[in-house]
């Protein structure tokens, strides 16, 4: 979905939306060396009204900020990093504006905000119901640590070095004589469209592995599983508008590659990435990203990354030598080298020489206790995707087993935990 900004004009006339009287009145989105440029930004709020309103709902371009409240009459910061977080350096607003204890216990009221500013930007307030939004280019100045300060709803004004958070003096009341008049009853309206977002439009997958619905990836056992698509974007002031283009998938950031332009506002673009063969089998969402100068985008599409029940034993045959009438020991490694949480299942059969035979229960397996194999045992390992686990067997023959060598076969059997 496309989106401009349309700023309406009209004389004579008011128009009154559902309104807290909150406003964005100083911006500091260039600070000095003291105070980095991204530990250092802040916005400065005003209650112009004659209530106290609860900010706890109120978000910054979409992004909460610490729950607050804002009385009548007073202004309130908003900072980008309030107090040092765990980024390497030891700079922060309170470390600049406070007296640098860790702690924001200053005259003015400060909070955490989660924003990031830029010397050409369009600003939005929003509880939902009611925005205040700020579009300001470097024709208004503030850079070089000079924030730019509101005075009226229409008037901005380049600050001193430093700016004022926590003071000013805004007044929604325009000045004396500027208010314009007509006779005739006719309203101008003008209107400013700014930035037209950019639109994904499609997100398409190279191959789908199922005819089931949706796109279905078939992993490769013991290998990577390289997966292509590409993207479709849209900007209505040409795609060369679009400034980058990248996904997020299972942990993976990956730039798309341009291949062609559909239209002077359209292209399409070309990704991949990987996903391991011990990635657990589940539904997956590839989120794709597209921004302009200003702004940024994204849809997100899902896809079945399909389950493979996959083992191995680390040995071919189980041999064990005993007398008649006592037991012996042997253990199996089984690993798990599919993409699912697998149990086993074990039964046997009987063991048989030239002469004689020895019954399957004569074998058991330990599973909390012994279970005889003469039927089939579940055995609940829980096992993860490139885990190991041993399987305990015990051969405890008869007292009457006839010397001689025997032949038989222990079945053991991967399956998927449910």
């Amino acid at each position: 979905m496309k989106y401009v900004v349309l700023s309406l004009v009209m004389l004579l006339c008011s128009l009154h939306l559902v309104s807290a009287n909150v406003y964005i009145t100083e911006v500091m989105h260039s600070p000095t060396q003291t105070a980095s440029d991204s530990d250092g930004e802040w916005l400065e709020l005003y209650n112009a009204g004659s209530e106290t309103v609860d900010l706890s709902n109120w978000t910054i371009d979409g992004n909460n900020f610490d729950d607050v409240e804002i009385s009548p009459d007073q202004y309130l910061v908003v900072a980008r990093e309030l107090l040092d977080g765990t980024d390497s350096d030891t700079e922060s607003f309170e470390s600049y504006w406070g007296d640098n204890n860790g702690v924001w216990d200053e005259a003015f009221v400060a909070v955490d905000g989660s924003f990031t500013l830029s010397a050409e930007d369009t600003i939005t307030l929003s509880n939902g119901e009611y925005e205040d939004i700020v579009s300001y280019n470097d024709s208004v100045g503030g850079e070089n640590g000079r924030s730019i300060e509101r005075l009226t709803l229409d008037l901005w004004q380049e600050a001193e070095i430093d700016g004022s958070p926590g003071t000013g003096s805004f007044s929604v009341e325009e000045e004396e004589g500027s208010e314009e008049t007509t006779s005739n009853g006719t309203l101008p309206i003008y209107i400013t469209v700014e930035n037209s977002v950019p639109e994904i439009v499609a997100i398409t997958f190279f191959s789908d592995d199922s005819s089931a619905d949706g796109v279905q990836i078939m992993p490769n056992v013991g290998l990577e599983k390289e997966v292509f698509f590409n993207v479709t974007v849209e900007d209505s002031n040409g795609f060369e508008d679009v400034v980058s283009i990248y996904s997020e998938v299972n942990n993976q950031s990956v730039n798309l590659s341009f291949v062609a332009n559909d239209s002077e506002s359209s292209a399409t673009f070309e990704g991949s990435f990987v996903m391991q063969s011990y990635d657990l089998s589940g539904v997956y969402n590839l989120t794709v990203f597209a921004a302009d100068a200003s702004s940024i985008v994204n849809e997100s599409v899902s896809f079945a990354y399909l389950g493979i029940i996959s083992s191995e034993i680390n040995v071919t045959e189980l041999s064990f030598l005993s007398e008649a009438g006592e037991s012996s020991f042997e253990s199996v490694s089984i690993h798990n080298s599919g993409n699912v949480v697998i149990d086993t299942e074990v039964y046997a059969e009987d063991f048989v020489s030239e002469t004689s035979s020895i019954p399957a229960d004569a074998l058991s397996i330990f599973s909390e206790e012994w279970l005889p194999l003469d039927t089939l045992q579940s055995i609940e390992l829980g096992l993860q995707p490139e885990e190991d686990a041993q399987l305990s067997f015990q051969l405890s023959l008869p007292q009457q087993a006839v010397s001689g060598d025997y032949l038989g076969s222990v079945v053991i059997r991967s399956v998927e935990q449910v």
